[in-house]
């Protein structure tokens, strides 16, 4: 009965201890425990919202060669837990930042925490602490992030990035394998307005960066497979690009070294992923497979030269979309692209990217897939938060 009585009493004070401090509600993954109210006298001073470029409350993240940011800045009377809460007044698109600190100091790149981005729209800036109310401020975006910013966009149907809508097809048809070649169809396989992708499941929304979208759609024939798929053009992602016929070597400066001017010269596949949004359109015969290939060097005694490349087979990873209507985020480590178990070591080596789909089952089958976004990122993905642990 004593020890019922003392527990009950402890639980009492813990409780007590709890309530003693009442605190708002900002994002805190990384606290634990009730959060600590501030001093009495706490005090924020200098709190400003401006572009890291013109200094003003208005910002292009497409400007001055995409390296325009927002910066926030305060200085905080001590040193205390705080949460930083960008909010887009019209998309309702949300980026967050915690720390603590006795200074607030951002910049932010345009990017979201999750699939609702920003657009050109006001923004209002919260700065959140315990016991306190949040000053806010205000800026807007004039234009938003192409995602140029953030890493090494491959590509995003409207023309942007590495190979802006030069992310081409490795066949023009559906091709009919492990069964009858003849009787399937090829529906369209282009660069289309989300508007314009349409079939009997209905029509594709429009992607979250918006614009155009690549679609695919293939028909199987009775009792027979397909596969068809996508890839970048063969300029060299990664910068070895030499065609067989080549008797010498291209000089390091010649080569695209698309990676290697991106992320720097000792970047590792380990610290690069590949991101990508998939719509199937609610099909559930999409088999997607995400590959790179690498150039190998070969000995040859042509034209008295000793080395050409060529191209090795496909270093995997395989996707599988859920069957539904909703836009799809991946994001892959290029070091978990595998052949024989193993991965490319060195990202300069990698020549393409490319996105294989077939039937998971055999015909009459039919497979949808719009794609968009193709984006390398360096360190984390581009939405770490959407990222499936």
């Amino acid at each position: 009965m004593k020890n019922i009585k003392l527990n009950l009493i402890i639980s009492s004070l813990l409780i007590l201890i709890v309530c003693s401090c009442k605190h708002t509600n900002f994002n805190t993954e990384k606290q634990v425990g009730p959060g600590i109210c501030v001093p009495d006298d706490f005090s924020i001073n200098n709190f400003t919202v401006l572009s890291s470029t013109t200094g003003l409350d208005s910002v292009n993240f497409t400007g001055s060669s995409n390296t325009e940011k927002v910066k926030i800045h305060a200085d905080l009377s001590s040193d205390v837990s705080w949460g930083v809460i960008i909010r887009g007044n019209s998309t309702n698109a949300v980026k967050r930042f915690n720390g603590k600190s006795k200074t607030i100091d951002i910049e932010w790149n345009g990017i979201a925490d999750s699939l609702k981005l920003f657009s050109n729209e006001y923004c209002t800036v919260s700065l959140e602490f315990q016991c306190f109310a949040s000053p806010t401020k205000m800026f807007k975006i004039i234009k938003p992030t192409n995602f140029m910013n953030v890493g090494l966009l491959v590509s995003d149907y409207d023309g942007n990035g590495a190979f802006g809508s030069r992310f081409l097809t490795w066949s023009d048809g559906c091709m009919m394998t492990y069964g009858p070649a003849s009787g399937g169809s090829i529906a369209s396989k282009k660069i289309q307005l989300p508007s314009t992708v349409s079939s009997t499941n209905g029509v594709i929304a429009s992607s979250p960066q918006g614009g155009n979208v690549f679609y695919m759609n293939c028909t199987s024939a009775a009792a027979g497979y397909y596969i068809a798929g996508v890839q970048t053009a063969i300029a060299g992602l990664g910068g070895y690009v030499l065609p067989t016929n080549q008797t010498t070597n291209l000089s390091e400066s010649a080569r695209p070294l698309t990676i290697k001017k991106v992320f720097g010269s000792n970047v590792a596949t380990s610290d690069l992923y590949v991101n990508i949004f998939i719509n199937v359109n609610s099909n559930d015969q999409a088999n997607l497979s995400m590959y790179l290939k690498e150039w190998k060097m070969l000995k040859s005694k042509i034209s008295g030269q000793d080395s050409l490349y060529v191209s090795s087979d496909s270093y995997i990873s395989n996707i599988a979309p859920s069957p539904n209507k909703d836009w799809q985020y991946y994001s892959i480590k290029m070091s978990d692209f595998k052949l024989d178990g193993k991965s490319i070591q060195d990202p300069t080596k990698i020549t393409f990217l490319g996105l294989d789909y077939q039937s998971k089952d055999a015909g009459p089958k039919k497979v949808e897939a719009a794609l968009d976004l193709i984006i390398i990122t360096k360190g984390e993905p581009l939405f770490p938060k959407l990222v499936k642990k």
